[in-house]
């Protein structure tokens, strides 16, 4: 996808191809907002202070949310919401979205230095784990 491509208010867009159970395959994808963009998200990660914000999408694997979540880096954090309609992601989702997500913030880089520097864990220990 193309810059000029992009939704109002996204600043980046990558999807990547997961490993689903049972062979089959799933994607996840992965938005950077704007910080001054309108809407729910932005709202979300303004009223948490966050530094940076977007949004995961996870499809075709078991378990995944409905709706898209809202990943946000506060000052102390780096977490992930998901809609009240959803569960909460599982163990192994929780990996998956912090593996992928340090993809992404790796390939967006010359966009958001601030995130590619930033070490993710997924085991819930250290400061900078995916909560």
């Amino acid at each position: 996808m193309k810059a000029d491509d992009l939704p109002e208010g996204v600043l980046a867009y990558r999807e990547y191809e997961i490993a689903a159970p049972g062979g089959r395959t799933g994607s996840i994808a992965f938005t950077l907002g704007r910080a001054d963009a309108d809407g729910l998200a932005a709202d979300f990660a303004r009223q948490a202070q966050a530094r940076a914000h977007g949004l995961v999408s996870i499809l075709d694997y078991p378990g995944a949310p409905q709706h898209p979540a809202i990943w946000l880096q506060t000052e102390a954090q780096l977490g992930i919401s998901v809609a009240d309609e959803d569960e909460e992601l599982s163990d192994d989702l929780r990996q998956i979205v912090a593996r992928y997500l340090a993809v992404f913030f790796n390939d967006i880089a010359a966009i958001a230095p601030e995130l590619a520097a930033i070490p993710l864990k997924s085991d819930g220990r250290g400061d900078r784990a995916l909560n």
